[in-house]
């Protein structure tokens, strides 16, 4: 339903703010140059959207303002369809324009969006979308119809199901885009929309809830504005040449890349949900989230050297014990990583090699942007890293960190290292649910270093580090064993170590007998458990041996347990009694 009412919501807008910018070039006829902006509007939908006309299309004698009482539109699952998957109604739309600016190179135009719409779908079903003082505002400079700025009012909105099958209704938006000049002919472009008051209700769930604030806020910036005012000019261009072609608009934007990685020297954004509730319609609450963010960017696109970061993370987050245990809901969580030292010059390399292999591409240009990835892919030597990465459970606190980076042998190797801390390590079996993981805590926890963080608290850390061709080790401990399933060993007997189902037999038997009695918890005769495989670590922490709790060759010899002699070879065959042995080739 949200998504098919939001299709209105779009169709408005769109309709006020893009046909402001397409009528600044001419006020003698504003109605031909609306008519003309929503043509192009329904073949840069491919067809799916068809405008239907208006009961009223009047512009005033001055030519300076138009109205549109009901205005319709209907949308195709295809451009071809005869019949439509939807159809939208929107009652009254006026839009004024007037000059701004004493060099005559600016305009400004007020839209008043529709009060109501209605969209019918192909089923019948009814979805309602009212507004409240709802305004556009642009600044479109001319010629080039280029927007340099636009502002978003809204005083409230309801998206409804006219069937009663759910709701969502919206307090004040508001909305403020522009284009900055800088001194040095650069430019930049913030935007920021915030949305106040949500609550909804799905019947169907059933589920209703309430969102206090939606914050949106960017940035983006740029060396030259008069290239990339150039740049947005011939984009618009080929997305006219590629209307409804597929394959031109993928070739269309694939020959924009290169020249998008040098207009752009910076771009950044952030989505912030404050004190979001959703709950049973009879009132039980189920869920309640302080806040979430969502964020990320690039920086040094217009350098040698390039960055991206982005950031995901929540806090204050509780859940109904009836959908998940109390102690299992991760309260606070973030997770901050990037890319660092990304070569600027072999992204725009890679860019080109893009525009190569079009649809339409012959069979020696795609050969040879083939060649061209390849040899970009490995000329590239980014840095990964994991900013932090942390998790507050009840009883748990997680935080790590680390990076992964290239390093011999080229060009594929790399290397990673990364440090773990965890706060009240002993509780994880409150989160960790399967038999296996919870039998390795208390592995890793002899393999852990015990510290004590800031306020006292006691941290168990764990430093990771992995490269190609060499293991997995967690504080020095090689643990590549904990990820092969294989049990063979050469000398005939099984690597022993922690499966799900556990291993079983006479063999594990043989080994308990070796180990001193278990602290903790006796043994299962015969069952490699966590007892077990705990006592294999202690003892080979003792004896200098690799600590992962696996018995292989090497903790065998030093518990002293020898390999079965190897059976005697099969007795050689005697000739009896009048015969002689077979002849030898």
């Amino acid at each position: 339903m949200l998504r098919a009412a939001l299709k209105a919501v779009v169709v408005a807008v769109a309709c006020g703010v893009g046909g402001a910018n397409a009528a600044a070039a001419s006020d003698a006829d504003l109605k031909a140059e609306i008519e003309a902006f929503i043509h192009r509007t329904e073949t840069a939908f491919d067809g799916r959207l068809h405008w239907e006309g208006a009961d009223t299309f009047e512009v005033s004698p001055g030519g300076d303002a138009a109205t549109l009482v009901n205005l319709r539109f209907s949308f195709r699952k295809d451009g071809g369809d005869a019949k439509p998957e939807a159809s939208v109604t929107l009652d009254r739309m006026e839009i004024r324009h007037k000059a701004a600016g004493g060099d005559g190179k600016l305009t400004e135009f007020a839209v008043t969006l529709p009060a109501t719409s209605t969209m019918t779908t192909g089923d019948g079903t009814e979805i309602g979308l009212s507004l409240t003082d709802a305004r556009v505002t642009a600044l479109v400079e001319n010629p080039g119809e280029r927007q340099r700025a636009a502002t978003l009012t809204l005083g409230g909105g309801r998206i409804e199901d006219k069937g009663g099958k759910g709701h969502l209704g919206f307090g004040p938006v508001t909305g403020n885009w522009k284009i900055v000049r800088a001194d040095n002919g650069g430019w930049t472009a913030p935007v920021d929309i915030e949305l106040k008051q949500l609550d909804f209700l799905s019947a169907e769930a059933p589920l209703a809830g309430t969102v206090d604030r939606i914050v949106y806020a960017a940035t983006a910036a740029g060396p030259n504005l008069a290239k990339f005012d150039a740049w947005r000019d011939h984009a618009n261009e080929l997305k006219e040449q590629a209307q409804g072609n597929p394959d031109k608009k993928i070739e269309a934007w694939a020959s924009l890349l290169p020249d998008l990685l040098t207009i752009f020297s910076n771009s950044r954004g952030e989505l912030v949900v404050e004190k979001m509730m959703a709950k049973r319609p009879d009132g039980d609450t189920l869920v309640t989230l302080a806040k979430a963010k969502l964020g990320g960017g690039f920086t040094g696109l217009d350098g040698e050297k390039a960055g991206f970061r982005m950031v995901i993370g929540h806090d204050g987050l509780v859940i109904d014990p009836s959908l998940m245990p109390e102690n299992q809901v991760p309260r606070r969580a973030i997770v901050d990583f990037g890319l660092e030292d990304i070569a600027t010059g072999a992204l725009r390399s890679l860019a080109e090699a893009a525009s190569l292999a079009g649809p339409g591409a012959t069979d020696a240009d795609k050969q040879k942007a083939m060649q061209q990835f390849i040899a970009v892919g490995v000329s590239l030597n980014p840095v990964l890293r994991v900013y932090d990465a942390a998790a507050d459970f009840k009883h748990v606190g997680i935080d790590a960190s680390g990076e992964a980076k290239r390093a011999p042998p080229a060009p594929i190797g790399y290397a990673a290292t990364g440090d773990v801390r965890v706060r009240g390590f002993d509780a994880l079996p409150e989160i960790v649910t399967g038999w296996l993981a919870r039998a390795q805590l208390p592995l890793l926890k002899l393999i852990g270093a015990a510290e004590t963080a800031a306020d006292g608290t006691p941290v168990v850390k764990f430093h990771v580090a992995s490269a190609m061709g060499k293991p997995l080790t967690v504080n020095d401990s090689n643990l590549a064993a904990w990820l092969d399933s294989s049990t063979s060993s050469s000398l005939g007997l099984r690597t022993l170590h922690l499966t799900d189902p556990p291993m079983n037999g006479d063999d594990i038997r043989a080994v308990q007998k070796k180990l001193p009695a278990p602290r903790d918890a006796p043994f299962a005769d015969g069952v490699y458990d966590g007892p077990t495989a705990l006592a294999v670590a202690r003892f080979q922490k003792q004896a200098g041996l690799n600590v992962d709790g696996v018995v292989d060759a090497a903790t065998r010899d030093k518990l002293g347990i020898k390999p079965p002699p190897a059976p005697p070879p099969p007795a050689s065959a005697t000739p009896g009694p009048g015969k002689s042995a077979a002849p030898k080739n």
